[in-house]
């Protein structure tokens, strides 16, 4: 699910409560990256598609984002778009191998399942989500690779393709959870993303500050960073004259760089290069930079930290 930090203008959308007809027209609405929003017509081309356990519906035109909703011509939700058809998955004996689909999932279906989520926002802050493996159903721990139960290489877990990468990829969590550690958090409860995590650890300006970590997609490198203060409203042709000073005194161990209004201290770490102890030491240097930095900009640009 995706909760948005702030309340949106827009009146929610409604759910009809009954399933799409065959043959009924419909509206999927959705956005891609860089484009204006795209409304796509399309009719009900098939209904009782099996994907696995679920039942989906299929439409004749191509939906142009994952997860953007399908509405009927009363502007009512009947389904979410842009579900892929697995590899081996049941196909209408009319329909060429070649030829795309456009599934969707019925709102009924989502509706229930996600009836104990339907409750104000606040409810959700500290709650730990469960992860359930998508073969058993049964419940798993994030920082493992495999299930438990069945052994399934998990939705964030690595298939290694050579004992190098292997290697690199198993590196990857176990260096994760050596920096987390050093700020006293357990990588499985700051995991928030199949290869994200977030922890906090106490500033000395008062509020706490995060650090967000990211292990890239083969595990090669792990990327650090944390938010250090807003650009300044004013003064800000000497504020970015003093980042690049900075950063040409960092000798590549860390990087300044700007994103949106923010200041962020980040570093690439190369797991192959890591060795074990090596990571708490990284991230509390990291921090300790954090702090050095916040109070180098903050009190000469009256920058407002984070």
């Amino acid at each position: 699910m995706v909760l948005p930090a702030e309340r949106l203008s827009l009146p929610p959308l409604l759910a009809r409560p009954d399933l799409p007809r065959l043959g009924e027209p419909a509206l999927a609405l959705g956005a891609v990256p860089d484009a204006p929003s795209r409304v796509v017509s399309a009719v009900v081309s098939a209904i009782d598609v099996r994907v696995g356990a679920l039942r989906c519906f299929e439409l004749d035109a191509a939906v142009s984002s994952r997860g953007g909703p399908v509405v009927d011509l009363d502007g009512r939700v009947i389904g979410v778009g842009g579900l892929d058809l697995p590899r081996g998955a049941s196909r209408r004996a009319d329909s060429a191998p070649s030829e795309p689909r456009a599934l969707a999932i019925p709102i009924v279906a989502l509706s229930r399942a996600l009836a104990s989520a339907d409750v104000a926002a606040e409810q959700f802050e500290g709650r730990t989500p469960t992860y359930r493996c998508p073969s058993c159903n049964e419940p798993f721990d994030s920082s493992d690779d495999r299930c438990a139960a069945c052994g399934r290489l998990l939705p964030h877990g690595w298939e290694p393709a050579d004992a190098a990468c292997g290697a690199s990829t198993a590196g990857a969590e176990r260096l994760v959870r050596d920096l987390l550690a050093a700020l006293g958090a357990a990588a499985a409860s700051r995991r928030v993303g199949p290869r994200a995590f977030r922890a906090s650890y106490p500033s000395s300006r008062g509020a706490a500050a995060e650090v967000v970590l990211t292990i890239d997609e083969d595990g090669a490198t792990i990327r650090g960073k944390i938010a250090l203060l807003r650009v300044p409203a004013a003064n800000q042709e000497p504020f970015y004259r003093c980042l690049l000073t900075l950063n040409d005194q960092a000798m590549d161990t860390h990087r300044l760089s700007v994103e949106g209004d923010t200041v962020h201290l980040s570093f690439v770490e190369p797991t192959s290069l890591a060795r074990p102890g090596e990571g708490a030491a990284r991230v509390r240097d990291l921090v300790r930079e954090a702090e050095r930095y916040k109070k180098v900009l903050a009190e000469p640009f009256d920058a407002q930290a984070c």
